[in-house]
C-alpha cells in the first residue's frame, strides 16, 4: 500500500502523521485567505497553495537517479505509482539542492493547465525543510505580471511578506511549463 509516512510540524513532533485526508485546516476561511504550504530552499522561503498539497513525505522515501538529470533527482512510491521528485533549486537557477536529513517532499497536484510532455498529475518538490501551514490574506500576495519566459517568471506567481519573511508563490504548472520546455531526463 502507499506510504502514510507524512508530515506537518505545526501539529506537535516535525515527524507527526499528516496527510490532507486528515488535514484539520480551518475549512472556514474565505477565499479572501490563501492558504500555503511553506518551505525553505536554498536560503529561500516558498509556499505552495495547500490546495494542491496531496501530503509531505520524509526525504528517506527518495529514489535518487543514479545519473545527473538536471532538475529531476528522482522518485518516490506514492500509493502504488511513482511521482518524479523535481529540485525547485535548479529549476529556478539558485544551484543544486543536496538532500540531508531535515529535507522533505511535497507532493503535489499539478493544476490541468500544466500537465503536458511532462504527462504526470502529481509532482514532488523537494524541500531543504517544511516550515508550516500559513495563512496569508490574498490582498497580502503580489502577484508577478509575465514579462518574460524565464524559468523564474513561469515558476513564481508572486511574493507575501510574513512577518520578517518574503515567501515567493510557487505556480506548480509553471514548474511543468519549464520542465516541457527543457532538455530534461524524466524517468519512465
Amino acid at each position: 500500500m502507499g506510504n502514510s509516512n507524512v508530515f506537518l510540524p505545526s501539529s506537535g513532533s516535525p515527524r507527526t502523521p499528516w496527510n490532507k485526508s486528515e488535514s484539520s485546516l480551518d475549512r472556514t476561511r474565505t477565499i479572501l485567505t490563501k492558504t500555503l504550504a511553506v518551505f525553505r530552499l536554498a536560503d529561500n522561503w516558498f509556499g505552495v497553495d495547500i490546495a494542491l498539497i496531496e501530503r509531505v513525505v520524509p526525504i528517506d522515501y527518495l529514489t535518487r537517479l543514479t545519473s545527473d538529470c538536471g532538475a529531476i533527482l528522482g522518485t518516490v512510491g506514492i500509493e502504488n505509482h511513482l511521482v518524479s521528485v523535481v529540485d525547485l533549486s535548479f529549476v529556478l537557477g539558485i544551484g543544486h539542492s543536496q538532500p540531508e536529513v531535515h529535507s522533505s517532499i511535497l507532493v503535489s497536484r499539478v493544476p490541468s493547465d500544466g500537465i503536458g510532455q511532462f504527462g504526470s498529475s502529481e509532482i514532488g518538490i523537494l524541500a531543504d525543510e517544511f516550515v508550516d501551514v500559513f495563512f496569508v490574506p490574498a490582498r497580502q500576495i503580489l502577484r508577478y505580471l509575465e514579462n518574460d519566459d524565464s524559468a523564474f517568471e513561469q515558476v513564481i506567481a508572486g511574493e507575501c511578506v510574513c512577518g520578517d519573511r518574503t515567501i515567493s508563490v510557487v505556480n506548480v504548472a509553471g514548474i511543468i511549463r519549464v520542465l516541457n520546455s527543457t532538455d530534461v531526463a524524466v524517468p519512465a
